[in-house]
């Protein structure tokens, strides 16, 4: 594909090209691609200089659905562990609110236990909003299905809500005023409000972690039926044609596609199990 280049009269100009501007790019084929650039020197003879070769893939949309859904089966893994992680942190700020109430005076090892609580807290607030924006962007990639647009949509309302909720930095300035004056009652007060916030923000995350499983096992059960019906019909295209063309290689081959359709209907039953009510699979 050639480009004219329109330069300015002048010793130097830059000017530049977005790939793949003008060229027809076919989905599922592997491109290799170099730049050449000539000048326009016809006294001494026109001269070139090269790129690098790059190289060019541009996915099928089987493949951007399978990519989004492995992304959110992995946002939905990390989500579930720092749930765990909120809980077992939330439960020691717990032990340390009841431990102080029974102290006359609060002390520098109080104080330095206060401190890694805040340190701790901030990086799980940081992990919250990064697993939801992430999870928040795959649903914006994922195509269109209709069957699913509600769900879909009420998934994104309930990340927006938990969003709001999160946010506590405030009252982690607080705490952290607090601790340097490092007077008891105060402090308890503050303690229990973050443990209640701290307890709110995990049912609301455990909501849409629930929510997003419940949307992943539809679109994997969507998924795995789309693939059934193109096997089928591959296997009575197959069927149709003679025998020199229906060789045991292509039987074979349809044979380890259908294996890896029921390895993916194992996964998508362990995963419907996990639910807190398991959707009917056919």
């Amino acid at each position: 594909k050639t480009h004219k280049i329109e330069v300015a009269k002048s010793s130097f100009t830059d000017f530049y090209y977005v790939f793949p501007d003008g060229i027809s790019i076919d989905e599922g084929v592997d491109y290799e691609l170099y730049f050449e650039v000539f000048d326009n020197d016809r006294v001494q003879g026109s001269k070139k200089t090269k790129s690098k070769i790059f190289s060019y893939y541009n996915k099928t949309n089987k493949e951007l659905k399978e990519d989004l859904l492995k992304e959110q089966a992995k946002n939905i893994n990390e989500i579930s562990k720092t749930i765990e992680k909120s809980k077992q942190s939330n439960s020691e700020v717990e032990k340390f609110k009841n431990e102080l109430q029974k102290k006359t005076e609060v002390n520098w090892n109080d104080s330095k236990k206060l401190e890694q609580f805040i340190k701790r807290q901030e990086q799980y607030q940081e992990m919250f909003k990064k697993q939801t924006e992430q999870l928040e962007q795959n649903l914006n990639e994922q195509p269109d299905d209709t069957s699913l647009s509600d769900k879909k949509e009420e998934l994104k309302k309930r990340i927006e809500e938990t969003k709001k909720l999160a946010e506590q930095q405030e009252l982690l300035k607080e705490l952290e005023e607090l601790s340097k004056k490092i007077k008891k009652e105060d402090l308890v007060d503050k303690l229990k409000e973050i443990t209640e916030k701290n307890k709110r923000n995990e049912q609301s995350l455990e909501r849409i972690l629930e929510l997003t499983k419940r949307f992943y096992v539809e679109q994997k059960a969507n998924q795995i039926s789309e693939k059934l019906e193109n096997l089928a019909k591959k296997e009575e295209e197959l069927s149709k044609q003679p025998d020199e063309e229906n060789t045991p290689e292509k039987q074979e081959e349809i044979n380890k596609e259908f294996d890896a359709i029921k390895k993916d209907f194992e996964e998508l039953k362990k995963d419907n199990k996990d639910l807190m009510r398991p959707i009917k699979l056919p």
